[in-house]
């Protein structure tokens, strides 16, 4: 409720895989690793989301792939230029 004040409820309660709580606690400890296991889950959930688009992907889907390819190749050669 507007105007009532923040609180900041007690750590038992918190929601551990928060984003903001995450950072906080890397930020805070400088817990390299925790780090290094947010990357790992990252980097499995990741893979796994490139798989399922993969295998559900249209041709619709690798058209505007190519054309948004194509707008990035164009965009670096006039950079380079």
């Amino acid at each position: 409720k507007h105007g009532s004040g923040m609180r900041v409820r007690p750590m038992e309660e918190w929601d551990r895989l928060d984003p903001e709580i995450l950072f906080e606690r890397v930020r805070v400890t400088h817990d390299e690793a925790l780090l290094r296991e947010i990357f790992e889950v990252h980097r499995l959930l990741e893979m796994e989301i490139v798989a399922l688009a993969a295998a559900r992907r249209t041709a619709d889907d690798l058209d505007t792939l190519r054309a948004a390819v194509g707008g990035m190749r164009e965009n670096l050669a006039s950079a380079l230029l």
